[in-house]
């Protein structure tokens, strides 16, 4: 909320707390994202059958791991977090009934709700090379591990190819930028910021390159020709929106007078002004004119935003606002006293707390039947008092704000 000056003089303009209105706070939208679960196995994506691991399935026979039931405690087959995770082949030769094929595992996860067209996600997911036996050192590696997005299973089953059907060539929406994955002992990070089609329900993950354009390399100088297999194991998947900093435009101040920024539901990104970062549980107070660029960071997804404050002498009009009241029902300094040495009406008061949150409201005199009446309710403390009046003179609206302590 904000008002620009088209007359020569400025009177106390104040933008009071421009907030962000973002659609959501940032959640992980994978439904059980480190795979955690009492079974030994997944269910098959085509036949639906086997015990589930909760909302997760697989093709093509991936592995499911725990560090207490499941195919032994196995040193380099251990859970990122958690007490589970999946293991999938993701370079390797198949042969069947006697015919070779390219050998590919993948896993298909679900997603609370459908993603929204156009709008920003973070994703990322760990991936280990290991083995089905506890031979790592002896196996070789890749590069190539990916996330797609699809919004069925029809789309899915669509992408096998014609020729090698255990390959699923979906699009690589999220892609290992890193180069082959060598480190066995812990966990690699694959992450990258995508932009929703819309009404995607479903995540795959695996490799969905023929061996053609996959790259296959001795994870270590132990590494054996007869073991010339990559295998991964997969853990802790997150998809998160990323919330954009909406656009606003340049602003004007009074000499004095500050603008103030509530960016609380930005709290799950990480937030810069002037490259400087911020708390994101309070309010961004400028006052003083220049240029100002905000940033928003959530893994590799970024958004940032500039705009120029300016500063001015304001004209004689003064609109006096108590810097503290003692609502103690004395009669004197109970209510919040609205003076000025102008022609004015007051058409609302409105208190806000650190957080930016509405604690009291009064429109016109009305107090407003969703926030307390009695002050002696609200804790003693300092609040963000917002005055808007109505300049009889120059027949317009300003906004007005101050620090005003609450004593009892």
């Amino acid at each position: 909320m904000h008002y620009n000056c088209s007359y020569k003089y400025c009177i106390v303009i104040i933008c009071l707390l421009y907030i962000f209105r973002l659609n959501v706070i940032s959640q992980n939208l994978v439904i059980n994202p480190s795979f955690e679960g009492d079974s030994c196995d997944i269910s098959d994506f085509n036949n639906n059958i086997g015990i589930d691991v909760p909302e997760w399935e697989q093709l093509f026979t991936a592995d499911y791991y725990t560090i207490h039931n499941c195919r032994g405690k196995i040193k380099y087959r251990m859970p990122r977090s958690g007490k589970s995770c999946v293991g999938i082949f993701v370079n390797a030769i198949a042969y069947y009934l006697g015919k070779r094929y390219v050998g590919r595992e993948y896993i298909i996860g679900k997603l609370k709700e459908p993603l929204i067209q156009n709008h920003y996600y973070s994703i990322c997911f760990y991936v280990k090379p290991s083995y089905t036996i506890d031979e790592v050192e002896k196996v070789y590696t890749t590069k190539n591990v990916s996330l797609s997005f699809v919004r069925n299973k029809e789309e899915i089953l669509s992408k096998v190819n014609k020729d090698e059907e255990y390959l699923i060539e979906l699009n690589e929406d999220i892609t290992n930028q890193n180069g082959d994955i060598l480190d066995y002992i812990n966990y690699s990070k694959v992450e990258g910021c995508y932009q929703a089609r819309g009404g995607e329900k479903l995540i795959v993950i695996g490799n969905f390159r023929h061996d053609s354009i996959s790259t296959l390399v001795p994870l270590s100088n132990k590494s054996l020709p007869n073991y010339s297999k990559a295998y991964f194991l997969v853990d802790d998947v997150s998809v998160e929106e990323f919330s954009e900093i909406p656009e606003h435009n340049n602003f004007k101040i009074c000499i004095n007078d500050s603008l103030l920024f509530n960016i609380s539901e930005l709290s799950t990104q990480e937030n810069f002004l002037n490259g400087n970062r911020l708390d994101t549980n309070s309010i961004i107070k400028i006052d003083k004119a220049g240029k100002y660029q905000i940033e928003s960071i959530l893994g590799t997804c970024y958004d940032s935003a500039e705009f120029n404050v300016e500063s001015s002498e304001c004209d004689n009009c003064k609109i006096y606002i108590p810097n503290a009241i003692s609502p103690n029902n004395d009669g004197i300094n109970d209510q919040i006293d609205v003076k000025s040495n102008c022609d004015i009406e007051v058409l609302s008061k409105t208190l806000y707390n650190r957080w930016g949150n509405v604690v009291w409201k009064d429109i016109l005199g009305n107090y407003s039947s969703s926030y307390s009446m009695d002050f002696s309710k609200i804790s003693t403390g300092v609040y963000i008092a917002e005055i808007k009046v109505y300049l009889k003179y120059k027949k317009t609206v300003q906004s007005f704000t101050k620090d005003i302590t609450i004593i009892h």
